[in-house]
């Protein structure tokens, strides 16, 4: 492919580069040169020529519209395209008005420079094409093998029509195209309608006598395509238009890669971890919403900050020393940290960043790609499970050392220990073996939830019978506390299809919850009813107390496992059984509901059908 000389115009030297370097990659054959202003455009234009002039529209000095003014006034057709970061219906107007080609606003998107780049080959060929036209409406007769000669070497593809809409000329590129078509009517043989197509670009053209453009899908010979079409009218010397000149770029690859790119690009922004792209001097040019939101910023006020700007200022000489080793060192050029996040609101984020940096083929840094994640939960969970494992090590080392105490004592040689102390050891032993066994059922039963395998075994049981046996096993711990304690039972409670021991775990649990954050002299009820409703028959379990009660804040977590109430600091417990609660009502199509107000105590209600749905 022939190499384009492009002039890009812009007093910003950072977009220049940056766009510079963008076409050399998108569009190698484009030799691309910069000038910083309109004066030194017009020096540069009177030294060279080029094949199309991309400019700023506002710019100090003279501004992108007078530039073009004065090219023009020049004599100099150069096609030239704006490009502004202040776009708007009014600007394009004066730039088409004007004699602009085209228009774009400086945007971020992977699509947007392959429309930037086909325009400019439009532009270039336009004009080329512009010129052959002009010389055609003089020379047609006497120049035809000439201009065919000429139309053979263009890379697009080139055909004229008359008025007619008949085919009279095809450039080799236009045949291999769309096939050899020469004295047929053009709607019949590219779309093999009767009529003329309703966006026919030749039919604009000699509708106003002005170029127009579209962009159409078709089946040509070759199968289905995406095509551009750029078409001008062909006027003879009088200046009447005496057909129609059209050049055709299959842009079907383009359209695809641009197609996939748009859907790479939505993908990046709908993502729910934080992604941006920066520059080389890491300003933001791209950042996701996710991204943004981790700091508290939308993505509009990050971009053309830096991550010096998102860090707080007693972390950044330990991440500049640490970047700069990783991230800036093109043998590493990757960064991966837990590093402290500043806010906008000035707060504190966890966050754990991961940095890729760009380099370019000279072994420039360029800029990186930066993935952002928020990492507070999973800080939390850790604590949570950290302090879990502490409290079970001890709840499980505990009983075990009363129980190997009271062995050994009672298989030491010659003990003293009568008959009532034996028996009372045993009681000990028996005790501490039952709290081992309730934290390995814990275990198991938090196992089979987080793998999905809690499902209940079920079978016909006697619900008060299973009840007094877990209160029978709870009422001396409630003694012992000097907390007052009853059960009500309903007479008429019915059998139901249950998993006896896990329901049983779950009132255990609930007693044993109430025992412990209910002060002695306190008031625990244990209670049991009939419920009927929707069609269905339930058993309701409640287990009240008028102990420390639950603020409302912490309510909707006391069920989460692992979770530990703020309140309950030097209280036992592991942090499972509200979990287990709210496991096994789901088992069984129920419910758990609380009711609790701070310093006035809590109720827990266990809602189980009789009979599953």
């Amino acid at each position: 492919m022939h190499t384009r000389k492009l002039l890009l115009v812009d007093d910003s030297a950072e977009f220049s580069d940056m766009l510079r370097r963008r076409l050399k990659n998108d569009a190698p054959h484009f030799d691309v040169t910069i000038a910083g202003g309109g004066d030194e455009c017009l020096r540069l234009l009177k030294d060279d020529r080029y094949g199309c002039i991309l400019s700023d529209f506002q710019m100090p000095g003279m501004d992108g519209l007078e530039l073009l003014k004065k090219i023009r006034s020049n004599g100099d057709d150069t096609p030239f395209i704006f490009l502004t970061g202040q776009g708007n219906e009014g600007l394009a107007r004066e730039a088409f008005k004007g004699g602009a080609y085209d228009y774009f606003t400086k945007e971020v998107g992977f699509a947007h420079y392959a429309r930037i780049i086909n325009s400019v080959e439009q532009a270039i060929n336009h004009r080329l094409a512009q010129r052959l036209v002009r010389k055609a409406e003089l020379e047609l007769l006497d120049e035809k093998n000439k201009l065919d000669d000429v139309l053979s070497c263009i890379g697009d593809a080139i055909s004229i029509q008359d008025r007619e809409y008949r085919v009279l000329y095809q450039n080799p590129a236009h045949r291999e195209l769309a096939g050899d078509h020469a004295g047929e009517f053009c709607y019949r043989a590219y779309n093999r309608n009767d009529d003329i197509c309703s966006d026919c670009a030749v039919a604009l053209c000699f509708a106003d006598g002005k170029a127009h453009t579209v962009q159409k899908a078709g089946r040509l010979e070759k199968g289905d395509v995406y095509v551009e079409i750029h078409a001008s009218p062909l006027r003879d010397s009088a200046g009447q238009i005496i057909g129609g000149i059209e050049s055709v770029r299959d842009i079907t690859a383009i359209r695809k890669a641009g197609l996939e790119n748009e859907r790479l690009f939505k993908a990046v922004s709908a993502s729910h971890e934080g992604i941006a792209f920066t520059d080389r001097a890491d300003r933001f040019v791209y950042v996701n919403a996710a991204h943004a939101g981790i700091y508290g910023y939308t993505p509009e006020e990050l971009i053309g900050r830096t991550w010096r700007d998102i860090t707080p200022p007693d972390a950044l000489a330990e991440a500049e020393g640490f970047i700069e080793k990783t991230l800036y060192n093109s043998e590493v050029g990757e960064f991966s940290a837990e590093l402290p996040g500043l806010r906008k609101d000035g707060t504190l984020a966890q966050t754990e960043v991961h940095a890729t940096s760009i380099w370019d083929e000279d072994g420039s840094y360029q800029g990186h790609v930066c993935i952002v994640k928020d990492i507070a939960e999973r800080k939390r969970l850790e604590r949570e499970r950290s302090d879990f494992y502490a409290m079970v090590t001890h709840d499980i080392k505990s009983p075990l050392t009363t129980i190997m105490g009271y062995t050994e004592l009672l298989a030491m040689p010659g003990n003293r220990v009568d008959g009532d102390d034996s028996k009372e050891m045993l009681g000990g032993i028996h005790k501490s073996a039952r709290k081992v066994v309730n934290l390995i059922e814990d275990f198991l039963t938090v196992s089979k939830m987080e793998s999905g395998r809690l499902v209940p075994e079920r079978s016909i049981h006697d619900i008060a019978e299973m009840l007094a046996e877990a209160w029978d096993e709870m009422e001396s711990a409630f003694r012992k506390k000097l907390i007052d304690c009853r059960c009500e039972v309903a007479h008429d409670l019915p059998p139901a299809f249950v998993d006896r021991k896990l329901l049983h775990r779950a009132v255990s649990n609930l007693l044993g919850n109430a025992a412990s954050y209910t002060q002695a002299g306190g008031e625990v009820t244990l209670r049991a009813g009939r419920l009927a409703g929707d069609g269905r028959v339930c058993v309701v379990i409640s287990v009240s107390d008028n102990g420390f009660g639950i603020p409302p804040e912490e309510q909707g977590r006391v069920f989460e496992m692992y979770y530990r109430a703020k309140g309950s600091a030097g209280t036992k417990g592991t942090g499972l059984g509200l979990a287990i609660v709210a496991a096994a009502a789901a088992a069984h199509g129920g419910r758990v509901e609380l009711e609790s107000e701070p310093g006035k105590g809590s109720t827990f209600r266990l809602v189980i059908p009789v009979v599953p749905e």
